[in-house]
């Protein structure tokens, strides 16, 4: 067999480009036989390898291949040059833009089980003309850049593979290279018209990118310890709410959740101090024989108990009452370290407490003219911020159980 390439710069050409794609584990077993011997004397037959020409292309440890021309070889090799993922949520390249996301499954649903038994997109496929860019939106599954990349850098194992059936992702494909925002706009409002016309709803679902290789000799030691089991008045809910939360990868979702366990414990906890503070005046001798002073002075302090009613001091109250500084202290850093500064336990978690209301007060309102405490957590650091609250709402579950079920507001 004679072998051609045409043109004879074609050659040196892909022999460059199969070496790139050898970082990112893609191989093309036939190319690359092409490549190493480009004439053999077992045929007589002329063989021509142009730019028309197609290649099947295969990942490591994948099934699915790709078939590309040269063209789509030479495009798809420059976008990988250009592609980078963004906390495993994101990957753009220069024209594409990739979003991980989850189905919710529903029965009921033809759309939610063509994309959960067929795992296909196909049918969802939109297009959109802004600002002279020409977006293509779709629901893409299967073989990505981004397992190209997670190839790439390592971030796989036997446990966590490359592609599997559940890997999706909001696909937006631009004429021109634009702005990540831009062409995150577009995939939210691509998202959007999918839950509003079809009642498909997607989860972000970010990929773990820090692969820890599990060690099949381990063992787990046999008698492991729980606590108890906490059951009884309102701790059902409490415990949803928990769970809830924590199950959540939106930041701000968790947020919100974990302050609505604070908000059911702040009716007791609130009681309970409203309790200790009436009834400290009340054992007091002079009560036995009131004057006018001492009812003015139970009368201020009612005043001063009227407090609770915001919701800021009931949060405020509920911290106090329920969560031991010396556990958080090790969660802290950033932002919040820094208002806190050489301040005591007590004035740490009024600082903590100040800090949770802002910034759930700021992600529950969605307002444009929402006035702005300086008490916000910044958005880089809410990860930190939900470390704090996760334990915050766990130590006040622990002390509302503690709480006689007469005594707590369920």
């Amino acid at each position: 067999m004679t072998l051609k390439f045409e043109p004879e710069s074609l050659k040196k050409e892909l022999i460059d480009v199969t070496l790139s794609l050898s970082e990112y584990q893609i191989y093309s077993e036939e190319l690359n036989d092409f490549l190493e011997e480009s004439s053999t004397d077992d045929d007589d037959f002329e063989t021509t390898i142009s730019t028309e020409s197609k290649f099947e292309f295969s990942i490591s440890g994948v099934d699915e291949t790709l078939s590309l021309s040269i063209q789509d070889l030479r495009n798809f090799t420059e976008e990988l040059q250009t592609a980078r993922i963004i906390d495993g949520l994101e990957c753009v390249s220069n024209s594409r833009y990739l979003l991980k996301v989850l189905p919710h499954y529903d029965a009921e649903n033809i759309h939610s089980q063509v994309l959960y038994y067929e795992h296909s997109g196909y049918f969802y496929e939109t297009i959109a003309d802004v600002d002279g860019v020409t977006y293509t939106c779709k629901v893409q599954t299967g073989f990505t850049i981004f397992a190209a990349l997670a190839a790439k850098h390592m971030y796989y194992d036997k446990y966590l593979p490359l592609v599997t059936e559940d890997h999706f992702f909001i696909e937006v494909i631009h004429s021109k290279p634009v702005d990540i925002a831009h062409a995150r706009e577009v995939a939210y409002a691509y998202l959007f018209e999918l839950n509003t016309n079809l009642n498909i709803s997607f989860d972000p679902s970010p990929r773990p990118m820090n692969v820890h290789f599990y060690d099949d000799t381990l063992e787990i030691e046999s008698t492991l310890r729980f606590r108890p089991l906490l059951l009884g008045k309102g701790i059902l809910e409490l415990q949803k709410m928990f769970l809830k939360a924590a199950s959540s990868a939106d930041l701000e979702f968790k947020i919100i959740s974990f302050v609505k366990v604070l908000e059911y414990v702040s009716q007791t906890a609130t009681r309970n101090e409203i309790n200790a503070r009436i009834f400290s005046k009340l054992y007091r001798p002079d009560a036995l024989n009131p004057t006018s002073e001492f009812v003015k002075e139970l009368e201020n302090e009612f005043k001063e108990l009227s407090k609770f009613k915001k919701d800021k001091e009931a949060i405020k109250q509920t911290i106090i009452s329920c969560c031991d500084y010396a556990e958080l202290k090790p969660s802290i850093s950033g932002f919040i370290l820094k208002k806190i500064g050489k301040g005591d336990a007590l004035s740490a978690l009024d600082t903590i407490s100040n800090v949770i209301v802002a910034t759930r007060n700021q992600l529950s309102h969605a307002k444009t003219n929402y006035a702005y405490t300086g008490d916000e957590c910044p958005f880089d650091e809410l990860e930190v911020l939900c470390r704090i609250l996760k334990i915050c709402a766990r130590q006040a579950i622990y002390w509302f159980n503690l709480q006689g079920e007469s005594l707590r507001l369920a």
